[in-house]
């Protein structure tokens, strides 16, 4: 009762915060659009006009590059657990990383734990084991998109610089980094955490603690998973794929709308890496977030703000439209096709059991 209570506050408060920034995204680009018109304006209109007037090949084509790039988070995902002794279907992880799509659009970052536990169901995986897989795949996407904001940062650099030149206060950034009150949080807090670790024994008999355990194990295996790939070249092949893909998401979008569909490969590459920052930011599907940097990214190429919060809405609708769709294919077709299923158990694990209790504490040697 209390975590349904938790998922329904935080569904309100992260919609609440994505609804707040998109009106706050749409009055500004309004009275931007209908400055010096006479009569009624909306800029409502100009969307619902933007939306009839696309080219829904590119938009079946972004669909396509988006699909394709999911399929191969799935072969990426099951190559982290083969090293475990794990080789569930494809078609479960799959389904299990749309459905994780589809439950972050009710609650944001609810969709890791679903989809380990799907995998957990109907390929009887343990979750600790399937948990450190994800923060590893998810680690990964992090390194990914900074590397992805470096190449943006090299290939559009004028642009770049001078947007942050003029938008940014450095001199606060320096004083707030040399603040003491920063470094004393920083020195307090890493004094703490040595404190609790020292003191570990006294809380090994609280649920929260083997909670804590059972994460970091999982983590710690996860992370023991890279090192014994099989081909740590076809790993790295996938996750280039699956990042290629994402940008392919937003040139091909930028195809499909006339006010961005002659804008250099340059310019769709920015879109795409301040869009991705835009979806970190905990609201459903980056609600409000993606349109305010989508916005920002392309006025840097001239592109108004009205025809931008367009391009935005109709990249945001169609790609959520997709994620609703294979969400609710893979809540009716995993039963289906699990029915006769029975998952084999592994035999040759490479890694060993988690470590018991009283030598965690070797784990960090």
């Amino acid at each position: 009762m209390k975590e349904l209570i938790s998922n329904i506050f935080k569904f309100v408060l992260f919609t609440l915060i994505g609804l707040g920034i998109l009106y706050w995204v749409y009055q500004g680009q309004n009275e931007s659009f209908c400055a010096g018109q006479s009569g009624d304006c909306s800029l409502l209109t100009k969307i619902a006009a933007d939306f009839r007037s696309i080219n829904y090949f590119w938009i079946l084509m972004m669909l396509t590059a988006f699909t394709i790039s999911n399929i191969v988070r799935a072969y990426r995902w099951e190559m982290l657990m083969h090293p475990l002794g794990y080789y569930p279907r494809t078609r479960n992880t799959y389904l299990a990383i749309m459905l994780a799509y589809f439950a972050n659009l009710a609650v944001s970052r609810v969709g890791e734990v679903v989809r380990c536990t799907i995998l957990t169901k109907y390929e009887k995986i343990p979750t600790n084991r399937l948990f450190g897989t994800v923060v590893v795949d998810r680690l990964l996407d992090v390194v990914c998109l900074l590397i992805c904001i470096g190449i943006t940062f090299i290939i559009e650099f004028d642009k770049l610089w001078n947007f942050f030149a003029e938008k940014a206060d450095l001199s606060k950034i320096t004083s707030l980094l040399q603040s003491p009150i920063l470094w004393a949080i920083a020195v307090v807090s890493t004094l703490g955490l040595v404190f609790l670790y020292k003191k570990r024994d006294k809380y090994r008999h609280l649920n929260f603690y083997d909670k804590i355990r059972e994460m970091i194990l999982g983590f710690w295996e996860g992370m023991k998973s890279i090192r014994q790939l099989e081909r740590g070249w076809l790993f790295v092949f996938y996750s280039i794929v699956i990042w290629v893909m994402y940008y392919l998401m937003t040139y091909f979008c930028f195809k499909s709308f006339h006010a961005t569909a002659n804008l250099p490969a340059g310019a769709a590459l920015t879109a795409f890496v301040f869009g991705s920052l835009g979806i970190v930011i905990p609201s459903p599907g980056g609600m409000g977030s993606f349109h305010f940097l989508a916005v920002l990214a392309l006025g840097l190429y001239g592109v108004n703000g009205g025809d931008a919060f367009s391009f935005a809405n109709i990249q945001f609708a169609a790609v959520n439209l997709c994620i609703i769709f294979f969400g609710l294919m893979a809540v009716i077709a995993l039963p289906f096709i699990n029915s006769n299923y029975t998952p084999a158990i592994p035999t040759n694990s490479i890694i060993p059991e988690p470590i018991a209790a009283e030598n965690f504490g070797e784990v960090q040697k």
